[in-house]
């Protein structure tokens, strides 16, 4: 489980990571976030979605497959 102090330091990282030029670095984001909403507590996690569903939702229509498909 991930604690709410983790995710406030992980959040602002994975959101740059979101917008990076590197496919390889906005795909690797994408996992984690996945990853994090998988592991983490709704309620903890519900603070950061308006801060990543459009990064996200930016992320389903990138140019490389890698990236769409994570």
């Amino acid at each position: 489980l991930i604690d709410p102090p983790a995710l406030a330091l992980m959040m602002p990282i994975l959101k740059r990571a979101l917008n990076d030029r590197e496919a390889e670095g906005r795909r690797m984001a994408s996992n984690v976030v996945t990853n994090i909403f998988s592991i983490a507590d709704e309620k903890d996690v519900e603070p950061y979605m308006e801060m990543l569903i459009p990064n996200l939702k930016h992320s389903l229509l990138d140019p490389s497959p890698e990236v769409r498909s994570s």
